[in-house]
């Protein structure tokens, strides 16, 4: 019995020790020094360069951001479209976008329009298993290119959409519609 009474009042003691009564809540303190402000961020930037040409002897062009003022970030992915035409879809015309890599077959074999990117430019290039110099304006003359930068943050929470899908691609990103000028080739 004496056990049980001292296992009692060691279990009285502990609790008392461990309870806390809080006390009245006091008056707001003085606000704190205002941090520094950062620059609203984009989910995505896009970029369109028109009359792009794949010459001789490199079949390459490269496409700065600097053109317009933006500068990337290591962690960005740039996803590259061509225009490949138009079509019409209940009475409306619309632009046919191609996500690189794109491979084509041609009457001299296979021809593959890819390229690569780093946060400072995007490197278009033309690839084919036969001599580049049979090509035609229709494959190198022309182009409009579209490339979307999407922040590497974007696909770390969990960014999901069809890449191959230019305009999946602006609805999810919130990107802008963009005007053009010039007028669009019909490719193969």
């Amino acid at each position: 019995m004496k056990n049980l009474f001292s296992i009692f009042t060691l279990l009285i003691i502990i609790s008392a020790c461990t309870i806390q009564e809080q006390g009245p809540i006091g008056p707001q303190g003085v606000q704190g020094p205002q941090g520094i402000q950062g620059i609203q961020g984009e989910s995505g930037f896009v970029m369109e360069w028109e009359s792009v040409n794949f010459t001789s002897p490199d079949y390459e062009v490269i496409l700065p951001y600097s053109d317009f003022g933006f500068d990337g970030f290591d962690s960005d992915v740039a996803l590259t479209y061509l225009l490949w035409g138009t079509e019409v879809i209940n009475g409306e015309t619309v632009d046919v976008w191609r996500k690189l890599q794109q491979t084509i077959l041609t009457a001299d074999g296979i021809l593959q329009y890819n390229y690569d990117f780093t946060k400072y430019d995007v490197r278009l290039f033309l690839d084919a298993n036969y001599n580049l110099d049979l090509l035609t304006a229709i494959d190198t003359d022309a182009w409009i290119v579209r490339v979307v930068v999407v922040p590497g943050e974007f696909w770390n929470n969990g960014g999901r959409f069809d890449t191959s899908n230019y305009f999946e691609v602006a609805e999810a990103l919130g990107l802008p519609e963009i005007e053009r000028e010039s007028d669009i080739i019909v490719r193969r």
